[in-house]
């Protein structure tokens, strides 16, 4: 394995670490804090006006989950993609090229990452805000409420949203998953690919290796040479895992793909 194979496994497993570690906290911060203040009687949520104060009250939970572990895995995840770029500005230059940090500068705006804060509106911020899972978590509750269901019953419902178990993700995990995880090797190829038309690489090898569950888009590929007019012509084909209006040296085999591309000079 070379340097960009390792920081490529080293920044999934990290990633994983921390999504459950947000798992966790999240548990903590709606089943002890939040659900705990519901007014039940003999366990029933009680149909009342002081619970769907508490169920509007939803959102200040999400913000101080945002403020308080979100927003630094956030700076932690925006880093890892800004490393992505620097990987691409390595390996050009080991192969000669002079190309500098500031040929990937544009990334941190892309982002939204100023130094440590995340700037509002951003990518990153939007990803942190996550709506989905605020949005079903509300409607949980607010039916939980109308239909006077039992506190534990509701306790049941939320913790699949939360709590991965070994055979099921959460659907906060999978909400990452398709989010988070393809960010990763994306930003990785598209500051290679504008490198190499920035200093005039027309050729480049499929990297990455075959798995178990590699597609066949990527297993005729890996480890062949192709030119830039080769890849174009890949836009106009479909295959299983192909991300819609994404361009292939962007997406490469598509969904969760972790291949990329290692350019390469002509005479090579």
């Amino acid at each position: 394995m070379n340097n960009i194979d390792d920081w490529i496994e080293a920044t999934y497993k990290e990633l994983e670490d921390k999504i459950k570690s947000q798992e966790d906290e999240f548990i903590n911060i709606l089943f002890s804090d939040y659900l705990s203040n519901f007014y039940v009687d003999d366990q029933i949520i009680k149909n009342t006006s002081g619970n769907y104060i508490k169920a509007n009250e939803l959102n200040n939970q999400f913000n101080e989950a945002y403020n308080a572990f979100i927003a630094p895995f956030l700076v932690w995840y925006g880093k890892k993609l800004l490393e992505g770029g620097k990987y691409a500005v390595d390996y050009f230059n080991s192969i000669g090229v002079k190309a500098t940090i500031d040929d990937v500068k544009y990334l941190s705006n892309r982002l939204g990452l100023d130094g440590n804060k995340i700037i509002k509106g951003s990518f990153l911020w939007n990803l942190g805000q996550l709506g989905e899972i605020r949005q079903r978590m509300q409607d949980l509750v607010l039916n939980a409420i109308a239909s006077s269901q039992k506190l534990n019953v509701l306790v049941r419902n939320i913790k699949p949203l939360f709590k991965s178990t070994t055979k099921k993700r959460s659907a906060l995990a999978k909400y990452y998953l398709k989010y988070a995880y393809d960010p990763v090797m994306q930003t990785l190829n598209s500051t290679s690919y504008k490198l190499a038309r920035q200093y005039g690489y027309t050729k480049f090898i499929y990297k990455g290796g075959i798995i178990e569950k590699s597609r066949d888009f990527c297993i005729e590929r890996d480890g062949n040479e192709y030119t830039l007019e080769q890849g174009k012509e890949w836009n106009n084909l479909d295959w299983k895992g192909k991300i819609q209006d994404i361009d292939f040296f962007i997406q490469l085999g598509g969904y969760s793909c972790r291949h990329y591309l290692q350019f390469i000079k002509e005479e090579l």
